[in-house]
């Protein structure tokens, strides 16, 4: 897998709603797709 390709599939489990919920905590939210570590983690499998 390239890099292109697993920016492509990270986009592609992007959450607004993990995003939102960031912004909640006072995390900057810029740039962040907002993708779990356990599905991050489901990726490399």
């Amino acid at each position: 897998m390239t890099a292109h390709d697993l920016l492509a599939t990270l986009k592609a489990h992007a959450n607004p709603a993990n995003v939102a919920g960031m912004a909640r905590y006072g995390i900057n939210p810029k740039g962040t797709l907002g993708v779990s570590i356990l599905n991050a983690v489901h990726l490399t499998d």
